[in-house]
């Protein structure tokens, strides 16, 4: 089976990852997906917006097949190491290639200066080192050297960081070949966006403003960010317990974190009465030779009290988050191979104790762990990952979610085009014509848009029925008393305000019309797994149930259980060179369009 790997943070999942992981795919002519991710403290030493379990879910829920973590002391780390870290475990996994972004989109210009920077590596540390000391600030005085080693061409393209970490992939590569993605959209830390694409720093900024990101996210990463809203790491809950550690170590033992170069060990215990809060931490040891992100990952290690030993001694070992189907069957395979030397954990309860070797870097990661759900507010056994399990998608998830890609995938003005022509078969029905209340819905993202069936049911005096989730179980009907009775609820679904409409019994409803995921011949479908309508519909003894989708929705099987109803009708649009389908009771019949 033919791999890529990613290596990446998802912090969060957004809509330039979903690009680079097709991208990739399409390059590779990959049938599986591995991305190797950062755990609960990013590259820039900083709390992850999300957790890593919940971070490697998302990505598989996304597409993403299976889903490791990087260990801390590889991750929270410079580009060598986080670079790395990551190749090593996905050449262990037996990548095939191993894929990343760049501003240069050029691999073979990217190979030859990888090529021409090792082989003056000394060289250009040196003269690193030699700028330092006449007072440069380290990126330019890291630009000065490389553009007089290897020139302008070379310089300009390592002006920009994820060239710069495309350069130390290329280093450590030794079996998988390597692709690169151009990166589309906003740049690495712009805060602003281009279309549908922002950095993954822009996206934290507009959640923490309590901005709107529906654009630059897909739906699944909207829905678990929002069930996370207000709950995410608060770094400044760390700022106590770090003063604590360097009030409690020794200069000496400061000295010794890995980071603490030129008595910055010293200056912590020198200053840490004085400061107030992170940001004043940070500020104080900012410096022209260590910049703010720099310090950062110091900050990291001296909360975990990583020492320069540890990172020299680190030992890796894949650590498995998330998985699908496809993920689970290759770690099988993966597990009997010869060729990967690394301990596969899937619970560390039982396997650790097998690899004495990682003991001490598996060590950081779980205090790591324990420190981010402190700042999170968390309680630590619950969400410890001794506790903590991979995330597996079953079957009903995977196919749910190719539904939703597809759908997705379909352009706003085509997904126009096509809802209007379902709005017109639906309305051509005997049962829509003789039903006098209707229940229908208001789209979110990809679903089947409903605009021109309410225009007619208007125009036909009919009575149009919303729903309405008013518990994590409950949903009612309600009839909207005017168009300012609507709110944004949750996940952006546009709802009606119960104190501005009328309550509708499911009783009084004469046909509902439901969205779906996806749909199969016989007229079973799947919603969005929180079973609302699976338990509305059933109240609903005097309604008609149809459902209304996209071609691309269509599954050979949908995997029902006992107490899913099936569709009396599914609604469907032209498609190629078909005219169009209605689903009806396990007969597929053609209309004319």
């Amino acid at each position: 089976m033919r791999s890529v790997g990613i290596i990446a943070e998802y912090n969060p999942f957004h809509n330039g990852h979903q690009y680079h992981l097709q991208q990739s795919l399409e390059m590779s002519g990959a049938e599986i997906s591995i991305a190797v991710i950062s755990g609960n403290f990013t590259q820039r030493g900083e709390p992850a917006l999300l957790d890593k379990w919940t971070r490697a879910e998302i990505a598989v829920r996304n597409g993403v097949n299976l889903v490791v973590e990087m260990p801390f002391l590889f991750a929270c780390n410079n580009a060598g190491y986080f670079a790395r870290g990551g190749v090593e475990i996905l050449e262990n996994l037996g990548c095939d290639y191993i894929s990343f972004g760049s501003e240069s989109g050029n691999i073979a210009l990217l190979q030859e200066i990888s090529r021409e920077t090792e082989a003056h590596r000394s060289e250009m540390e040196e003269a690193v080192k030699m700028g330092v000391k006449k007072g440069l600030p380290y990126p330019k005085d890291r630009h000065e050297a490389v553009t007089a080693l290897l020139g302008e061409e070379a310089s300009e393209v390592l002006s920009t960081p994820n060239n710069l970490l495309a350069l130390e992939y290329l280093r450590y590569m030794k079996s998988a070949k390597p692709i690169t993605v151009k990166r589309q959209g906003s740049g690495y830390h712009e805060l602003t966006a281009k279309d549908d694409m922002a950095s993954a720093t822009g996206i934290r900024k507009m959640i923490v403003g309590s901005e709107d990101i529906s654009r630059f996210v897909s739906g699944i990463t909207r829905e678990i960010l929002t069930e996370f809203s207000g709950r995410f790491a608060d770094e400044d809950k760390l700022f106590p317990l770090l003063r604590e550690k360097i009030l409690l170590s020794s200069n000496e033992e400061l000295n010794q974190i890995f980071g603490a170069e030129e008595g910055l060990g010293n200056k912590m215990k020198a200053n840490v009465r004085y400061w107030k809060n992170m940001d004043e931490l940070i500020e104080s040891l900012k410096s022209k030779r260590y910049t703010r992100t720099r310090i950062t990952r110091l900050l990291a290690m001296t909360l975990l009290g990583v020492q320069r030993e540890d990172v020299k001694n680190a030992r890796s070992y894949i650590r498995v988050l998330a998985f699908d189907e496809k993920g689970s069957q290759y770690l099988k395979e993966t597990k009997k191979s010869e060729s990967c030397k690394l301990p596969i954990l899937t619970n560390i309860n039982k396997e650790a104790e097998m690899h004495p070797e990682i003991k001490k870097t598996l060590e950081k990661d779980i205090l790591a762990s324990d420190l981010y759900n402190f700042a999170c507010g968390r309680d630590l056994y619950e969400y410890s990952d001794y506790v903590k399990k991979p995330f597996r998608m079953e079957r009903r998830q995977e196919i749910r979610r190719r539904g939703i890609a597809a759908r997705d995938a379909i352009d706003k003005e085509e997904r126009d085009r096509r809802s209007a022509i379902i709005c017109e078969k639906i309305a051509e029905w005997d049962v829509f014509r003789k039903a006098q209340v209707i229940m229908i819905y208001k789209a979110v993202r990809g679903e089947v848009r409903l605009q021109r069936l309410e225009e007619l049911m208007q125009e036909y005096g009919k009575t149009a029925v919303y729903p309405l989730c008013v518990s994590k179980t409950e949903m009612i009907a309600l009839h909207p008393s005017s168009d300012e009775a609507w709110e944004e609820g949750h996940y952006g679904i546009l709802e009606p305000v119960r104190e501005k409409s009328e309550l509708v019994l499911p009783e009084k409803i004469d046909l509902v019309i439901c969205p779906c995921t996806v749909f199969d011949e016989e007229g079973s479908r799947m919603g969005m797994g929180a079973g609302y309508y699976d338990r509305f519909l059933p109240l609903c003894v005097n309604a008609r149930i149809a459902a209304a989708a996209f071609e691309c929705q269509r599954v050979q099987k949908v995997p029902a259980d006992e107490w899913d109803r099936p569709m009396e009708r599914v609604f469907t649009e032209c498609f190629g060179n078909q005219k169009g389908h209605i689903v009806y009771r396990g007969r597929c019949t053609q209309f004319d369009s």
